[in-house]
C-alpha cells in the first residue's frame, strides 16, 4: 500500500509543478477555473497527505531482543571460550561466597565480643560478719581484680584491689577490715554495715562489673 501511495505523492509533485508554471495545462479538468493559488492548494496539500500516508502503512522494522540476541551470541562461543567462561564465573562465585562468609564470620564475633563485653561477672558472694567470699563461677579467670564496698563509685568509698584476680572456678577470702579509702581509713564491721559490693575484673581482652547488694 505504501507503494501506492509513493507513486501518488510523486505524481501530485509533478502536477504541482505544471500547475504553477502552466496553469491552462488543467483548464479542462478544473473547467477554465485553474489558477495557480488552487492549484498549489490542491496538489499540495495531496503531497502532504500522500506523505502522512505513506508513514502510517509503511512496514514496520522489527528490533532485535536483547534475549535472542544475547543467546546467538553464547551460541557463537567455541567449546574452548565456553568452558572458559564457565570457569570464570565459578571462580567469581567462589570468591563472591568467601567474601561474605568472611563478612558474617566477622559480624558474628563482633556481636558474641559485644555481648561478652556488657556480661556481669558472674560470681557468688558469700559474707560473715567480718568477711567476704568471693568465687568465680567462670570458666575464664579474673585479673586486675577491684572490689569497692558501700558504693559503685570508685576512691569514694572502702576499695579493695588485688593483680592477681581469681582463678576460674575458685575463690578468695577478703577480710572486710581490707577495704580502705583513699586516706587510709579502714573498714570497722563493728560500727559500720556492709551494704552492697561492687565487683570490676579483667576477663580476658574485656572489663567486666557485678554488682551485689549484701542482706541479713
Amino acid at each position: 500500500m505504501s507503494v501506492l501511495f509513493t507513486l501518488l505523492m510523486l505524481a501530485s509533485i509533478v502536477c504541482l509543478i505544471i500547475g504553477l508554471a502552466s496553469p491552462t495545462t488543467f483548464s479542462k479538468v478544473f473547467k477554465k477555473n485553474a489558477t495557480r493559488g488552487k492549484l498549489a492548494l490542491i496538489f499540495g496539500g495531496a503531497f502532504i497527505l500522500f506523505i502522512i500516508l505513506i508513514g502510517i502503512t509503511a512496514p514496520k522494522t522489527d528490533q532485535p531482543n536483547k534475549e535472542q540476541t544475547a543467546t546467538e551470541t553464547a551460541k557463537t562461543l567455541t567449546p574452548e571460550e565456553q568452558a572458559k567462561k564457565d570457569a570464570d564465573d565459578a571462580v567469581a562465585k567462589k570468591l563472591a561466597d568467601e567474601a561474605r562468609a568472611k563478612q558474617e564470620a566477622e559480624a558474628k564475633a563482633q556481636a558474641e565480643a559485644k555481648a561478652e563485653a556488657e556480661k556481669e561477672l558472674d560470681a557468688e558472694v558469700r559474707f560473715s560478719d567480718v568477711a567476704f567470699m568471693i568465687k568465680n563461677k567462670e570458666a575464664k579467670d579474673w585479673s586486675n581484680c577491684k572490689f569497692v564496698l558501700n558504693g559503685k563509685v570508685f576512691g569514694s568509698d572502702y576499695t579493695y584491689k588485688t593483680s592477681e584476680g581469681i582463678v576460674a572456678n575458685d575463690s578468695i577470702i577478703v577480710a572486710m577490715r581490707e577495704f580502705t579509702k583513699g586516706d587510709g581509713t579502714r573498714f570497722d564491721p563493728y560500727s559500720t554495715k556492709a551494704k552492697n559490693l561492687f565487683l570490676s575484673c579483667d576477663v580476658g581482652a574485656n572489663h567486666r562489673t557485678g554488682y551485689y547488694t549484701i542482706s541479713e
